[in-house]
């Protein structure tokens, strides 16, 4: 069953190596990591973009990752998987909230899921807690891709 009511079927996170599809929800520092967001109806295929947001436990915005441009060589498929890898997650120690949005035309009409799924970034032992870590905004390149199911 769907877990949530619009497009956007799932939203799960994985180590970038974790082919099983079951998402793991703790990484240690500096993980490469994939979110894999799984679309229904997605209508003109070679019209969307996604986006993802990272946020900590105050809903402070650490990360964004987009698509920035539309699929183009999308099949016209009712479901899609698409795929964001990040290598070396730039977030500290902490819990991590995933926003995940999909604008899905032209017209700009999109599906928002605030929380969509969350994850552990672990391993304060190599981090000095008297010294900041990461303090702000953190940047990191996204690959991006899709497959149908």
């Amino acid at each position: 069953a769907p877990l949530f009511k619009g497009r956007i079927e799932a939203v799960q996170v994985h180590a970038s190596d974790d082919s099983s599809g079951h998402g793991i929800a703790k990484f240690p520092l500096c993980s490469n990591i994939c979110f894999r967001i799984r679309i229904n109806n997605i209508g003109a295929p070679n019209k969307f973009t996604c986006g993802i947001g990272i946020e900590n436990s105050m809903g402070e915005r650490l990360l964004s990752l987009s698509s920035r441009e539309s699929f183009a060589s999308v099949p016209d498929s009712s479901r899609l998987v698409v795929s964001c890898g990040v290598e070396n997650l730039p977030l500290p120690p902490g819990t991590y909230y995933v926003r995940t949005i999909l604008k899905y035309d032209l017209e700009g009409n999109q599906e928002i899921i605030p929380d969509a799924c969350m994850f552990e970034v672990t391993n304060p032992s190599l981090v000095d807690p008297m010294e900041p870590f990461h303090a702000g905004v953190c940047v990191a390149k996204s690959q991006w891709g899709w497959t149908v199911p």
